[in-house]
């Protein structure tokens, strides 16, 4: 005769194996649980450099992933990594920039930027192609800065001075 004690034993036994085998079927990449995000800005401001204005550019790529791991975390869990970023102004080729570090690892930023002529005037364009393993995400970021026409040295003026006057020369007499 069995006992209702046992059954109950032997069910949670049992239940208690499927899910440690379930567990460990999982794949690891299935233990982490969250979103990949990258977060692009970008500064230009007129300087003068060298004796010449110039806009110093500066762009900002930060991740800003929210990646939880379930059970051991490797060192590089949510690192983003940084692919191609091209640059344009007003829609035409104008070079790449190298954002470093590469990759980026959660919540630290990657940086690069430089001098442009203070004559450039436009919009530059950066963007930037990334990938994330752990979440197998990828995207695409676009930060637009506009360059205006105010990077350059104030517009001088010429004035004309007063008419020369000529030295007259003055003696003072006593009339009385």
């Amino acid at each position: 005769m069995l006992r209702s004690g046992t059954i109950v034993r032997a069910g949670a036994a049992l239940a208690a194996g499927g899910l440690v085998l379930g567990l460990s079927a999982l794949p690891a990449g299935s233990q982490s649980v969250g979103s990949a995000s990258l977060d692009l800005t970008g500064t230009a401001t007129c300087e003068v450099q060298n004796g010449e204005y110039v806009w110093a550019v500066e762009y900002s790529a930060t991740n800003t992933s929210e990646i939880n791991i379930i059970g051991s975390t490797p060192a590089a869990i949510g690192d983003i990594d940084l692919g191609s970023q091209v640059l344009t102004l007003n829609g035409q080729p104008a070079g790449t920039t190298d954002l470093l570090p590469n990759p980026v690892a959660m919540g630290a930023t990657a940086t690069d930027g430089g001098p442009v002529p203070g004559t450039v005037t436009g919009t530059l364009t950066l963007t930037v192609q990334w990938s994330n393993a752990d979440t197998d995400s990828t995207g695409t970021e676009v930060f637009d800065l506009v360059l205006d026409d105010s990077c350059h040295a104030p517009a001088t003026t010429t004035t004309t001075g007063a008419p020369a006057v000529q030295a007259v020369a003055v003696t003072p007499s006593f009339t009385g």
